[in-house]
């Protein structure tokens, strides 16, 4: 908008309007009045199952289908899982487990980028094996590159692609 007038305005800067202890005012009269009924509240919107797909070197496990994790968020985000197979990196036999498809928090060391881990417990610091290049609002989003962590270090893997399943 070229011009900042509005009828309605938060009383603080927020990055979303659904931030908790955020308040609006109302222009009435010629002034700015609080109104502490007003509430910004966010639909719930459900993600479609993610699919990550590509070659992943050692992380190839962790390619397949990603289901919504219902009633839990991670930085305002959908938590998608997958259960992995039993054969782990190496090729030998391993306990079935489940992947994690997190987005980390915009500041810090994530990022906001999407990442996927073996453990819940990892989501909570950012470990991961596979992150996107960038940030990024869902998985999804066109043009979104992913690294895999090998060997101790990040590399990109240009054949991993996340869609979404309709």
């Amino acid at each position: 908008m070229s011009s900042d007038i509005a009828n309605i305005k938060s009383t603080s800067a927020a990055e979303l309007p659904t931030e908790a202890g955020l308040g609006f005012l109302i222009y009435e009269s010629g002034s700015w009045l609080l109104d502490s009924t007003i509430k910004a509240t966010a639909l719930e919107t459900v993600a479609p199952p993610v699919v990550l797909d590509g070659a992943a070197g050692s992380q190839v496990r962790l390619m397949g289908t990603y289901h919504i994790l219902e009633g839990r968020k991670m930085n305002g985000h959908p938590i998608f899982t997958m259960s992995t197979e039993n054969i782990s990196e190496t090729g030998q036999p391993a306990e079935p487990g489940t992947a994690y498809l997190y987005r980390s928090a915009k500041r810090g060391p994530g990022q906001g980028r999407w990442r996927v881990t073996r453990r819940e417990e990892n989501m909570s610091s950012d470990i991961a094996n596979i992150k996107s290049t960038s940030a990024a609002e869902l998985p999804t989003e066109a043009g979104l590159g992913f690294l895999i962590y090998e060997s101790g270090s990040w590399l990109l893997d240009s054949t991993i692609k996340a869609t979404a399943l309709e």
